[in-house]
């Protein structure tokens, strides 16, 4: 039971529409009845342990950056400041997580 629940995650794992919530509501209610362990369906949902620690290194480094340039102020103005925004901002913008199905 636990790895056909698993494929289900893991097929919906990287759909750009998301995994459906009727499956987390049918893994928890299994859980719920005993017809499941939560341990044995953990393993097998996504993202992994270590990309889930380098996500969150990466985000905490990200912030660290912001909070750093949002203490300097640059008395200069250049041509590019006048749109009011980096190029650095507008990537971040475009870039769309990825689905985390453990949180």
């Amino acid at each position: 039971l636990a790895n056909m629940l698993g494929f289900n995650f893991a097929f919906y794992e990287n759909d750009p529409e998301g995994t459906p919530d009727s499956l987390f509501r049918i893994a928890a209610l299994l859980i719920r009845k005993g017809l499941l362990d939560l341990h044995e369906l953990y393993s097998q949902l996504g993202p992994s342990f270590e990309d889930m620690k380098a996500g969150y290194n990466k985000k905490l480094a990200d912030a660290r950056e912001k909070a750093r340039s949002l203490t300097t102020v640059s008395l200069n103005k250049e041509d590019g400041d006048e749109e009011g925004g980096s190029s650095k901002n507008k990537k971040q913008q475009e870039a769309t997580p990825t689905e985390n199905q453990k949180v």
